[in-house]
């Protein structure tokens, strides 16, 4: 039996009229989420003629499996930066498995050792999609791909810029992924802010510039978040790599903050209880106090914490109310609650103390 032998095949589009550059941007808007999607006729203009104020070299790229196009990349190199930038890496879903990413990305980084030896440091953005602080299960997912062909997570912070004036939504927090020919677990401060001052300045920059006339209201946006990621980064002069700016949490593994300040206010009060006790075991030892005067300090010493922990903290009232709740349940479980329905007799030769009868429990809003 003869088996069949896997082809990989990159290919460079240099026009809009090349056959095959229609169904790469097909496979590109298919495959790519609105909020991160550079509009394809913006595209095609580019790589038609790049504009006078783009100081790179703009590349778009098909890639075939087996001689179907299956893949789509967008680059641009400047030289002056030694600066290479992956805008788009845009698999077809029905072959999305990590040996044609890793075959995508190898032949690439063959194509551009050719193309640009002299390259220094290659950028890629890694969105965490509209409004999100931390990284969806897509992008985690592309992080990880991306580190196992070398690159690094720079540990710091990262915007990336709205795509369109108008659309607030294609702003969002991002992690920038580096790679270098001699891997480093740090770089310098300044090296990362003139990386960011590139991306801004000469990609972004140039394409609001083209096509719209919004240009120098994006370059004052783009002076103002460069700014806001400068005072970010903090005043030391090393950034780690390879690192994270945020804990990242299993799928699914996230703990809501009204569970987390559930659970955070036990802690809190299980410190106080201990300060407490020592606090106590100090004067009974100070002050000779019998172990009733050291329980009722004691009691009353926890019942004024509680007081005031309720009055300031929501998380505290429910955390009593379930307490309460719960003892209470104890109490009749065990046969210390009488029933409604039950009398208590009196026992002969012994005075009885009239049961207070129980009051409705109201709501605390």
């Amino acid at each position: 039996m003869v088996g069949t032998r896997t082809s990989y095949r990159l290919k460079r589009f240099e026009s809009a009229t090349d056959p095959d550059f229609a169904a790469a941007i097909l496979v590109y808007v298919r495959n790519t989420a609105g909020s991160i999607r550079t509009e394809s006729n913006q595209i095609t203009s580019w790589l038609e003629a790049p504009p006078s104020g783009f100081k790179g070299v703009f590349y778009v790229f098909g890639f075939y499996l087996n001689e179907q196009l299956v893949a789509f990349a967008e680059a641009s190199y400047f030289s002056h930066a030694e600066l290479l930038m992956f805008d788009y890496l845009v698999i077809e879903e029905s072959v999305r498995r990590n040996n044609i990413f890793f075959e995508f990305t190898d032949h690439l980084r063959q194509y551009f050792e050719i193309a640009h030896p002299e390259y220094r440091y290659v950028v890629a953005e890694v969105g965490y999609g509209p409004g999100e602080q931390f990284p969806s299960r897509t992008s985690q997912l592309i992080a990880r791909l991306l580190k196992l062909q070398g690159f690094r997570v720079v540990k710091a912070p990262y915007f990336q810029p709205r795509l369109v004036w108008s659309d607030a939504e294609t702003e969002m927090r991002a992690d920038l992924l580096i790679f270098t020919d001699e891997p480093v677990d740090r770089i310098q401060r300044e090296t990362y802010l003139r990386i960011v001052k590139a991306i801004y300045f000469d990609y972004y920059l140039p394409w609001m510039d083209t096509h719209t006339l919004h240009g120098p209201v994006y370059k004052k946006y783009l002076e103002q978040l460069f700014e806001r990621i400068d005072r970010n980064t903090g005043r030391n002069r090393i950034i780690e790599l390879n690192g994270h700016n945020v804990v990242l949490q299993p799928a699914g593994a996230k703990t809501s903050p009204r569970t987390a300040r559930m659970i955070r206010f036990p802690i809190q009060a299980l410190a106080v209880v201990v300060v407490l006790s020592t606090a106590m075991l100090i004067l009974r030892h100070s002050f000779s106090l019998s172990d009733t005067s050291l329980a009722f300090v004691f009691c009353l010493a926890m019942l004024s914490y509680m007081a005031t922990a309720g009055v300031v903290s929501k998380e505290a009232r429910d955390m009593f109310e379930r307490l309460a709740s719960h003892l209470k349940e104890v109490f009749y479980r065990t046969g210390g609650g009488l029933k409604p329905s039950v009398k208590a007799k009196a026992v002969p030769g012994k005075r009885h103390r009239a049961l207070p009868q129980k009051l409705p429990v109201q709501d605390d809003e």
